[in-house]
């Protein structure tokens, strides 16, 4: 089923991280830091070193055990940072190693591991409304072994991922419009535990046209203990008609030059990193939109006489790989196959079901016989 049905999906990977590092001043031996955090993706959390973040918290280990755990630093301006408490650095010795581990973009109180891990560990939930999804954020320092008369390089990176969506319609005698699109069944709870190398590499050439996976630098790193199912649906502000000259047409996020700052990637959607298996019944996710498809009877659309084939939620079971910092496009195709699952017409609430969307008038044939009526003779004469 999963093959012939009408979506195509494109995974793009991108990120943008900052060019500078923004330094901050404090007295010497005490514990201060230099942040440097990628672009995030709601309209209203854009950070960077131009923009950024308000606070983050962190947590700090020496000789294997904590010396502070979930401490907020707020970030007063470029040049200033004010942690809650200020620390300093210990006496080290040849065997003792100190490290910092930080979280920001989350205003979310986290469930940070006890006293005595070498590596925190954190649980968080996905919020399900997702005009209010958070770009999470973390960091790992390098590991000293020394006080430090300069400051500690915090490098941010994504721990979510980054859902999109686009339209296409192939199809020259279906006019689609679309309202809402969802994500259900994805896993939205789990467990992050921090990286065992720093993350003071900065990546600053990412870009929507690179494709693949291209993200090295978070390479064994994994949500865990995944859990829960969450869905995800936004009812577009504006319904969006997808016509059928086979242009892609944004569905989630906006141009940046024609973006009203607080609808900048509003719908996107800020999920669990997780992947499925399409052998395992029931692991799929089902992604999908809201949508009125209508029969065109000539070369153009006519509101007033082409009819309506359907009108509620088109749902696709897809397998997903998806991975924290990844940006992951799906473009729904019109024109190829059966327009997939029939979710039912609630806008806020689909309901994946058995039926297709739509169903191809299809035809047989058969003649009748000539009917016999009569067998006469005729005379050849004038």
């Amino acid at each position: 089923m999963k093959k012939s049905l009408l979506i195509a999906a494109l995974a793009v990977f991108t990120m943008a991280s900052c060019s500078k590092d923004e330094v901050v001043e404090t007295p010497q031996e005490t514990i201060g830091f230099n942040v440097v955090a990628n672009k995030a993706t709601k309209a209203a959390d854009v950070y960077c070193n131009d923009n950024l973040m308000s606070e983050f918290s962190v947590w700090a280990s020496y000789g294997g055990k904590s010396y502070f755990a979930d401490e907020k630093v707020t970030v007063v301006n470029a040049t200033t940072c004010n942690p809650e408490i200020v620390r300093y650095w210990p006496a080290f010795d040849n065997s003792q190693t100190m490290t910092f581990y930080a979280l920001a973009g989350t205003t979310t109180d986290l469930d940070w591991t006890a006293e005595g891990a070498t590596a925190p560990t954190v649980s968080y939930t996905v919020n399900s409304t997702v005009a209010d999804q958070e770009d999470v954020l973390f960091a790992r320092s390098a590991d000293f072994t020394a006080k430090q008369t300069g400051k500690v390089s915090m490098n941010f990176r994504h721990a979510l991922s980054l859902i999109e969506f686009k339209a296409k319609n192939k199809s020259t005698n279906l006019h689609v419009v679309i309202s809402g699109v969802c994500v259900s069944g994805a896993k939205n709870a789990g467990t992050f535990t921090f990286p065992t190398t720093a993350t003071t590499d900065k990546y600053t050439d990412h870009n929507d046209a690179d494709g693949g996976d291209n993200n090295q630098y978070n390479n064994g790193l994994a949500w865990a203990y995944l859990s829960g199912a969450g869905e995800y649906v936004v009812s577009l502000k504006d319904a969006v008609a997808v016509p059928n000259d086979q242009t892609d047409i944004s569905l989630t996020y906006l141009d940046e030059e024609d973006a009203e700052t607080e609808d900048y990637y509003g719908n996107s959607m800020l999920l669990m990193p997780q992947e499925t298996d399409d052998q395992v019944a029931g692991d799929e996710i089902y992604i999908g939109v809201y949508c009125e498809i209508y029969n065109m009877a000539g070369n153009a659309y006519v509101e007033a006489t082409d009819a309506l084939l359907y009108k509620g939620w088109a749902l696709v079971p897809v397998d997903v790989t998806w991975q924290m910092g990844n940006k992951y496009i799906y473009t729904f195709v019109f024109g190829d196959g059966n327009g997939g699952t029939d979710g039912g017409d609630d806008p806020v609430n689909p309901e994946p079901g058995t039926d297709p969307v739509l169903f191809p008038i299809e035809y047989t044939v058969s003649v009748d016989d000539f009917d016999f009526i009569e067998d006469k003779e005729v005379i050849m004469q004038k």
